[in-house]
């Protein structure tokens, strides 16, 4: 076992875990890189911007374009105020799973609805081919991974919350595998962008507290494997879950609606924007000082 898999592994030590949003919120890349020409999102269901509500609405037919509340276009606004006319590239695909990413047949395509920007094959290889079509042109890269690779574990267990315990570090191993797989290689496309990932909020919590540890474990996985690839890790989990309880998840998504849906609501997505600009330290290329 090499050190990268050891430090994997033991992230995925529920009772040993403690994690900090200082700790995740210290996380940052090497090197500043300011945005260019293209802002490429990269992702699932957050980055595409979904909601439930406006999915159900408008079923059988659900054009992208009804989604423009989600953290990508926040986070687009925010650059255009500091490089005008920067274009945004989102590869956003609901569904989407660490193993979907990386080998393709995402589910929310495969049935046949549509993206903001189309491609072929994986989005991983159609996000490598647009860096390498616009090599030293893209910055920042923001990307979301996990929860989906999560979900399978609700369906394999259900409310057996030893199931979890005893089938998620495996899970856990995997995504750290694969993200280690995504971020190294994104890396190498663009050593000169910005690339910023996020953690993961927890809304299990409010249902078993003790499914807390899985959320967390997950963010463990993503701050370590982002260190390895000089990412910036956006702390998302503090912002919703920091706040008193359960109020500030009711605001921030619609798990307390009839709808119980997990996805942020646009306050949400706001304010994973915001973490993300916090994060990206872009503060210091505006004109006002960041005030």
């Amino acid at each position: 076992m090499n050190g990268r898999t050891a430090a994997l592994r033991s992230a995925v030590a529920f009772l040993a875990l403690a994690i900090s949003t200082g700790e995740i919120a210290g996380q940052s890349a090497t090197r500043f890189n300011p945005p260019k020409r293209f802002y490429l999102a990269l992702g699932d269901s957050l980055a595409f911007g979904f909601q439930f509500d406006k999915f159900n609405a408008n079923v059988p037919s659900v054009p992208a374009s009804i989604f423009t509340t989600g953290y990508v276009d926040s986070l687009a606004g925010m650059l255009g105020e500091i490089r005008p006319g920067i274009t945004t590239v989102n590869y956003g695909c609901p569904v989407e799973t660490t193993i979907t990413f990386i080998q393709g047949g995402c589910t929310y395509t495969t049935v046949g609805f549509p993206l903001h920007d189309p491609y072929n094959g994986s989005q991983l290889s159609a996000g490598l081919a647009f860096l390498h079509r616009h090599r030293g042109q893209v910055s920042p890269i923001t990307l979301n991974h996990g929860t989906n690779d999560i979900n399978e574990l609700i369906t394999l267990c259900g409310d057996d919350v030893s199931c979890y315990f005893a089938n998620g570090p495996a899970v856990l191993d995997r995504i750290a595998t694969n993200l280690h797989d995504i971020l190294s290689q994104l890396r190498a496309a663009a050593p000169d962008a910005e690339i910023i990932t996020f953690t993961n909020y927890d809304v299990a919590s409010l249902f078993d507290a003790r499914l807390s540890q899985l959320i967390q474990a997950l963010n463990s996985v993503i701050v370590t494997t982002a260190d390895q690839s000089s990412v910036r890790v956006a702390d998302v989990f503090g912002a919703f879950n920091g706040g008193p309880q359960p109020a500030t998840l009711c605001a921030l998504t619609f798990i307390c609606t009839p709808l119980a849906d997990s996805h942020p609501t646009d306050l949400g997505y706001e304010a994973i924007a915001r973490q993300i600009w916090v994060a990206s330290d872009y503060d210091q290329l505006r004109s006002d000082g960041g005030n």
